[in-house]
């Protein structure tokens, strides 16, 4: 008996995916498709924005809710701190710094700001 292999593909790095035609033909060749958004949203999925809402209710898009899995990465913490003190990203970020949503830092964010 053959197995059914699912495929997954993460929408990134916006919460709310695009309404398009590149997006409608992603939700047709991926099994499954998700999305990074805040715990947050979840309680209020009213900002997601319709399009998004009607996507997630009609089980087209999944949300990932990264606070749910980033204690699984051993070392996450340190090893991204590690990364971060080794690229040249002051220098880059120098005027403003991206916003980040801090679930997906866990701990880490009081760090960065010292």
């Amino acid at each position: 008996m053959n197995k059914v292999r699912l495929l997954s593909a993460l929408y990134y790095p916006y919460i709310e995916v695009p309404k398009s035609p590149w997006f409608t033909r992603v939700l047709l060749y991926w099994d499954k498709v998700g999305a990074i958004v805040p715990y947050e949203y979840i309680q209020d999925p009213d900002k997601l924005g319709s399009y998004m809402v009607g996507l997630v209710r009609e089980q087209l898009v999944e949300q990932v809710i990264p606070g749910q899995y980033l204690w699984q990465v051993e070392n996450f913490g340190r090893a991204f701190l590690n990364y971060i003190d080794t690229q040249n990203v002051k220098a880059e970020y120098r005027s403003s710094w991206p916003k980040v949503h801090m679930e997906k830092l866990q701990k880490v964010g009081d760090e960065l700001c010292k």
